[in-house]
């Protein structure tokens, strides 16, 4: 049913139903606010038996109908009991009281025409007609047109006309002439805007007395609700009179009072600091921004509405006046546990007056802890030391004058005797160097150190600026388990992990959310679920949503640590068989195909499929649309809705026009959860170390697409190092000092090879042609381009005959011997020995000689170091450039070359005084995947010979063979130059990563977007789509696009979203109705403040990651958040919503701040 809708869903039409009396009936449920609904719901209890109210116990509910005819009676009960079963349920009630309490004027008096009704035929007959004059006249409700009460009926009765009457004529003259709240009076168990006015003013006062508590409430709340009982101006709006008693009026005709314009729950939210339970706004004035109330009218108004949070502050004696003191200490109480060690992770506040003495305070904090006062006492701090707090001491004579943390320990009791954990605690073994402790100062103080050793029976401590040597005994660590979550331990009801069967933490995870999902919880943990399953057409409907059932009551039954899903799991893939087998699946996937399984499961009795998505083309005006939408609506909320759509059920609205021929269609289409899309820059980071022939190492910073190729970035790179982009090879070191090169995906993209921020790239020169090789080693192995005279001068290279035939070798030096030149040629190969030549034994190089395949190699140089008997990679890795031609000798003194450029200068001179090489390094051949040996791949490397032997030994395969320099760490320098582009890029990498909101996440999923499909109209490619929100449900699930398909490549976006955890106001990008500060019940249904329940989140990448999932506990008393990594279960650091992790979110669960009655009633009372 549209579960998830993206940018791209597919668009489907489906037949339409008719409207239901539930969509009906709902509107009214939504008249009562929570505490109402709650007020109400003790009331009814009061009275029900089994099933619901019976006609006696509504006789007892409202003992004030005694009074009435018992034919009148009879009607009232089956007004109530709108399916005629005779007993009313407790929907039936709140939507039955809900039309006689919170109605306005004309509903009333309609109410009170359909109960003299009596026979139910649309007409007031004689013997009705004159049942309800006298009981209107009994009861004091008519108005007074006549001191004489028979002739006030007669003058009554002639405005009226004879019987039967008719409702139209009743409802004008009742308007007048009736007072329609003292006719309805015995129906109000909940009070009417005039009691609530009468209440609070007799209770209002403007005196402050010094220590007594007063309330704060928002003057903007406040104003509404004085708007909403007529406060200050109850004869403003007296309706005139034409006759001689017009100035006695009925109190009903005053200002009408609608319905919309009651308060919802109290909003004190304006008041606080942002994300504060305790922080009033330094800037906040009395009567501009709040006004204060004494306990008992507080009390009142919150028993009506509920909401808050209270803000309860203290009068002070300030300048020998009283004054309220708005602004006291914040004090985060810290118990102690009984091993003496400090539990921050149960700490909680306290608001305290600078005046109070700390013993009162005591008593407030070990009621707050559940522990006895006497056997507890506080410290505080002073500087850097905790000591006992002086308990006669205010706070302000204990200067503490700002927000603080104490300490509350309870001591133990054996023995008739007191015993204080701190005194006592002895330090942990687990303690080492580096850690933080408490140092004790006395018997009532202590100070922070650092542990720098440990001898067993004293610790030496750094204590401020000095070192001393205190015993053990004396240490108190200042560890706390806070430092990481603490795994649960004991059942608690919820707090139940579910064992993984095979890859199912994505399963597991949104059990979890939906668990702690309120009132959809309370359904499914309730029996009312079996009858909103109707197996009529499908024997097989709802098993998957009653394991489900079944899996939640067992969690919150609090019998076990964990469960397994394995019975739900089968019954899920028994309808959906691609979640069969062990595979790794996707959790918001599975999340939008199980809500629609459980709305069908539980959608209620029609005739017809519910229609998913509505077209509108071409639509005349916004009004044809706004018509079209709350029809879908009203359906969704009707038959052809369930307790999924009520709760979780959102609309949106998307708009496809052409701007060639200006064609629109607008598509309205429901959803349970939203899928947005996460707005990134496609340009990443990129750090390269780019490692020249000559010359300095330096680290550069890159800013370029993603989606570049290769061949692009080597371009940027060249630039930047003013090297040849031909002679750049660039590389990935990987595992230990495995590179992997890019040489053969130039023309590939950076995404598709996974080449992201945190890729250690490196960019070597390199040399690529023969020819370079044998000018930069000097060695040549190709022939000459022009043959020249046989004129040899010493270092030339040349081909000399030898008794094995032609070799090539190189003149050392030239001597005359009897008028004949001779030359000391080197041979290049081992295997010929240097030696004096004739003149004609030498030839010009290549004359009589051919290359041998020539070819250049490019082999991996590891930097290294033994470490514990184990070859540790250290620094960066070097790529040695060499022609196949040269020799193990050459390719030895070009790695001690570069391992110079890694020389610590200090030691320079060492390297310079011809000491054995060995001291400072040792080069052997390796396996660069092992890093063991890649000659006899039995030792731990063989070194490598410095002979005449071919390099081509080494092949071209450097995954297989390297060298390696084993250093005397001593010598060795990984500094590394960094160019100012590092300086540049970190700087826009640190502003590029920063958690982006979620508010931008919203606005790209409303920004308009070119499509890419043609009109099919006109056929022109013009087509642009912009997507809304147009109504939000009470549980919003979002889903944070996570997975990325573009240019041919799938990708995971790793950029972290926040969020808010309190009062997320959403309001803004709904466009389905007008924005309002919703403290009214006209306006609420307009506020969009969401607060945070569940997270789930998605750690690893596309082909392999883990889904785990954290929930709030909102049915405990402190509301913590707990962390779910399948059957493993912990506490979150302090259990709040400081500890809630962002990284990785992948799907967030918001309820809303005030829930629609009708889903509170329907869902938590009705089903309770």
């Amino acid at each position: 049913m549209g579960s998830c809708i993206g940018k791209r869903a597919k668009i489907t039409v489906r037949g339409i139903e008719q409207k239901s009396n539930y969509v009906v009936n709902n509107i009214v449920l939504d008249r009562w606010t929570e505490p109402q609904v709650k007020l109400l719901s003790s009331r009814f209890n009061q009275y029900k038996g089994v099933q619901g109210i019976d006609k006696k116990g509504f006789t007892q509910i409202f003992p004030g109908i005694n009074n009435f005819p018992h034919a009148v009676i009879s009607r009232c009960f089956s007004i109530f009991d709108d399916f005629g079963y005779g007993i009313i349920s407790f929907r039936s009630f709140c939507v039955g009281l809900a039309q006689v309490l919170l109605a306005n004027k004309e509903e009333k008096a309609d109410f009170i025409y359909k109960i003299y009704d009596i026979d139910r035929d649309g007409v007031l007959k004689e013997n009705e007609y004159e049942l309800f004059i006298k009981s209107a006249s009994e009861n004091e409700c008519l108005r007074n047109l006549s001191k004489n009460p028979s002739e006030n009926i007669s003058l009554h009765k002639e405005k009226l006309g004879p019987a039967p009457l008719i409702k139209e004529v009743f409802v004008v003259w009742a308007l007048r002439n009736l007072e329609l709240d003292l006719l309805l009076r015995p129906f109000e168990i909940i009070p009417s805007a005039h009691t609530e006015r009468d209440v609070i003013t007799k209770l209002l006062t403007e005196v402050l007395e010094v220590g007594e508590t007063v309330f704060l409430i928002s003057s903007q709340w406040w104003e509404v609700w004085k708007n909403y009982v007529n406060f200050e101006n109850e004869e403003a709006n007296i309706e005139e009179s034409n006759n001689e008693f017009g100035s006695i009026s009925p109190v009903n005709r005053q200002k009408t009072v609608a319905f919309g314009d009651k308060p919802v729950g109290i909003d004190n939210s304006n008041l606080l600091l942002h994300d504060s339970k305790f922080k009033l706004k330094p800037t906040i004035k009395y009567k501009r921004d709040f006004i204060w109330l004494k306990p008992k009218a507080w009390e009142s108004l919150f028993s009506w509405y509920g909401g808050g949070p209270p803000i309860a502050r203290k009068i002070i004696l300030d300048r020998e006046k009283p004054k309220i003191e708005l602004f006291p200490i914040l004090v985060a109480i810290i118990p102690v546990s009984k091993q003496g060690q400090i539990a921050k992770e149960h700490k909680k506040s306290l608001l305290a007056s600078k005046n109070d003495k700390i013993s009162m305070f005591m008593e407030a904090a070990c009621k707050l802890f559940n522990v006895q006062a006497d056997n507890s006492r506080i410290w505080i701090k002073s500087g850097e030391n905790w000591e006992v707090a002086d308990l006669n001491l205010t706070f302000t004579e204990a200067r503490q004058l700002e927000d603080c943390e104490i300490l509350l320990e309870t001591a133990t009791n054996e023995k008739n005797s007191k015993t204080w954990p701190r005194d006592c605690i002895k330090i942990e073994e687990e303690l080492k160097a580096g850690d933080i402790v408490h140092v004790r100062r006395g018997s009532n103080s202590s100070i922070d150190g650092i542990i720098l050793n440990i001898q067993e029976d004293r610790v030496t401590v750094k204590v401020a600026d000095k070192t001393e040597n205190v015993p053990i005994s004396e240490i108190t660590s200042a560890r706390s388990s806070n430092s990481k979550p603490s795994q649960v331990q004991t059942p608690i009801p919820g707090i139940v992990g579910l064992i993984n069967v095979g890859n199912t933490c994505y399963i597991n995870c949104i059990i979890q959310s939906l668990s702690h999902t309120p009132l959809l919880k309370t359904f499914l943990s309730s029996e009312a679920i079996l009858s909103q399953i109707h197996t009529e057409r499908d024997a097989e409907k709802g098993k998957v949503t009653l394991e489900l059932a079944t899996i939640i009551r067992e969690m919150w039954s609090q019998r076990a640590l964990k469960i397994s899903p394995s019975k739900f799991i089968k019954a899920f893939t028994k309808i959906y068989s691609i979640f069969e087998g062990n595979m790794q699946h996707d959790c918001h996937e599975f999340l939008s195909l199980f809500m629609d399984r459980l709305h069908e499961d539980l959608i209620r009795i029609g005739d017809e499929v519910a229609n998913k998505t509505i077209v509108v083309e071409n639509p005349i005006d916004k009004f044809t649309e706004i018509r079209e939408a709350d029809e879908q609506w009203r359906k969704l909320q009707g038959n052809q809705g369930s307790v999924i759509t009520d709760l979780c059920g959102g609309q949106t609205r998307t708009t496809l026009r052409c701007s060639s021929c200006k064609s629109k269609r607008v598509l309205f289409e429901i959803f349970t959860n939203l899928s947005l899309p996460i707005p990134i820059s496609m340009s990443i980071p990129l750090y390269i170390t780019v490692i020249p022939l000559k010359g300095a190492i330096q680290m550069i910073g890159i800013m370029i697409s993603k989606y570049v190729q290769v061949d692009d970035l080597l371009a940027e790179i060249s630039e930047m190092s003013k090297i040849n982009k031909e002679s750049l090879y660039l590389a990935e070191l990987s595992n230990k000092s495995q590179l992997s090169h890019f040489d053969s995906h130039k023309n590939e993209i950076l995404v598709r090879l996974g080449i992201t921020t945190r890729s250690n790239l490196y960019a070597y020169e390199v040399i690529r042609t023969v020819q370079e090789a044998e000018t930069i080693g000097g060695k040549k192995v190709l022939p000459p381009q022009v043959q020249g005279i046989n004129d040899f001068r010493i270092g030339d290279q040349v081909d000399i005959e030898t008794a094995h035939g032609w070799g090539t070798g190189r003149i050392k030096d030239i001597r005359q011997v009897n008028g004949k030149f001779e030359y000391l040629i080197i041979f290049d190969l081992e295997i010929l020995r240097s030696d004096w030549v004739l003149h004609s034994q030498v030839a010009q190089f290549r004359s009589h000689t051919k290359p041998d395949n020539p070819s250049t190699l490019q082999i991996l140089l590891a930097n290294t170091a033994i470490v514990n008997g184990v070859r540790e990679p250290i620094g960066m890795p070097f790529i040695l450039s060499i022609g196949n031609w040269y020799t193990l000798a050459d390719l030895f003194d070009l790695a001690i070359k570069n391992a110079c450029r890694l020389f610590k200068r200090e030691y320079e001179h060492e390297l310079r005084g011809n000491r054995n090489i060995n001291d400072f390094f040792q080069l052997v051949i390796i396996d660069p995947a092992t890093l063991g040996c890649g000659n006899c791949r039995k030792c731990s490397g063989c070194p490598l010979p410095r002979n005449k032997s071919d390099v081509k030994v080494f092949g071209t395969n450097m995954q297989r063979v390297g060298l390696a320099l084993d250093w005397n760490q001593r010598y060795f320098s990984g500094e590394i130059k960094e160019h100012r582009s590092f300086k540049e890029v970190r700087a826009k990498e640190e502003q590029l990563f920063q958690p982006i909101d979620i508010s931008l996440c919203l606005k790209a999923f409303t920004e308009e977007e070119k499509l890419d499909g043609s009109c099919e109209k006109c056929g022109e490619k013009e087509m642009k789509m912009h997507m809304e929100i147009w109504r939000t449900p009470d549980i919003l699930i979002l889903s944070l696009k996570r997975f990325s398909y573009q240019d041919g490549c799938l990708e995971k976006i790793d950029q972290d979203v926040s969020f808010p955890i309190f009062a997320f106001d959403i309001s803004e990008w709904v466009k389905g109705i007008e924005s309002s500060n919703g403290l009214t019940l006209s306006t609420t249904a307009l506020q969009n403040a969401y607060d945070l329940y569940a997270i789930v989140y998605h750690s690893g990448s596309i082909t392999g990651g883990h889904y785990t999932a954290t929930c709030q506990n909102y049915e405990s008393e402190e509301q913590k958040w707990f962390h779910f990594d399948d059957d493993y279960v912990f506490e979150l650091v302090d259990g709040t919503e400081d500890s809630i992790p962002i990284r990785n979110a992948y799907m967030l669960f918001y309820r809303r701040r005030k829930f629609s009655s009708s889903n509170v009633i329907n869902l938590a009372y009705q089903c309770g």
